[in-house]
């Protein structure tokens, strides 16, 4: 596996407790990311770099761009629009909340929650404001994304140490044929937040590994692997007006800011490749 020479500018809000789930808008030219545990969302102007902050009235694991431009977000205890209604029939949902999610190829909503002792489970949002349980054995549900050709969902529970991929039906919603396309030795930290890129490569956040490795899920080959100056790396993402950026958040909640001053600092890099633009919720 080879170590890329990248040069990380640090962009947005330092030490953020536990920063996730970025993602790019390009109709406003904008980066936003959360901070989970400080309730806080975050929007960075990528002209000037400027940062908006807001709060938030419950801890959100993640948010998604619908098609007319406004955010939906995966929260403690529901899926709620920008106006913080849910957005779906009110049910119990099993763990502390909601962690990793994004809008699919075809614009519904997927996100798993944490319980870190089983039974957590990974949903689809449909258009028709339905929440339908797709997993019911989740412990920490994290990175997600699409192939390129989009017939195929990669997905990571991270305790299993696995990037698992699914045969992914765009008319109905459903996955299918689960099977293991890489493993993360542990020695390299927990598989988090993931992105694909165009090259249909996969780019993975190692959580207590301190760093991002970029992998083939067709032959399972660890490629090529950056560190960054904090241990907890939760999740990259292209951005940027070309794509070839790439951002990555990290965490600082386990983290001594004495010692890891970098902990929970948003990363930029320039990239060799390009990512391609998030999918949007149509609901």
């Amino acid at each position: 596996m080879k170590e890329l020479d990248v040069k990380l500018e640090i962009i947005g809000v330092k030490n953020s407790i536990t920063g996730e789930g970025p993602i790019w808008n390009s109709s406003e030219n904008c980066l936003y990311y959360l901070d989970i545990t400080g309730k806080k969302l975050h929007r960075v102007d990528w002209s000037t770099k400027q940062t908006v902050t807001k709060e938030l009235p419950q801890m959100a694991g993640c948010i998604s761009i619908t098609n007319d431009g406004r955010l939906i977000y995966a929260m403690e205890d529901g899926i709620y629009n920008d106006k913080f209604e849910l957005m779906h029939k009110k049910e119990p949902i099993p763990g502390e909340r909601f962690n990793d999610g994004k809008s699919a190829p075809n614009g519904d909503f997927y996100a798993g929650t944490i319980k870190r002792d089983g039974g957590g489970k990974f949903y689809r949002l449909g258009k028709n404001g339905k929440l339908e349980t797709l997993l019911d054995d989740v412990k920490i549900s994290n990175g997600i994304d699409w192939s390129i050709d989009e017939k195929t969902m990669y997905y990571c529970d991270t305790p299993t140490q696995e990037i698992v991929a699914y045969d992914f039906d765009r008319q109905s919603g459903s996955i299918s044929n689960k099977r293991t396309v890489i493993t993360i030795p542990e020695k390299m930290g927990g598989p988090d937040g993931l992105c694909i890129d165009i090259e249909g490569y996969l780019w993975i956040a190692l959580w207590g590994g301190g760093m991002v490795v970029r992998a083939n899920p067709h032959t399972g080959e660890l490629l090529e692997y950056f560190k960054l100056p904090a241990n907890d790396v939760t999740c990259p993402a292209f951005v940027g007006e070309k794509l070839d950026e790439l951002v990555i958040t990290t965490a600082a909640i386990n983290s001594d800011i004495k010692k890891e001053p970098f902990a929970g600092c948003t990363f930029c890099i320039k990239t060799n490749t390009k990512g391609r633009q998030p999918y949007k919720f149509c609901g």
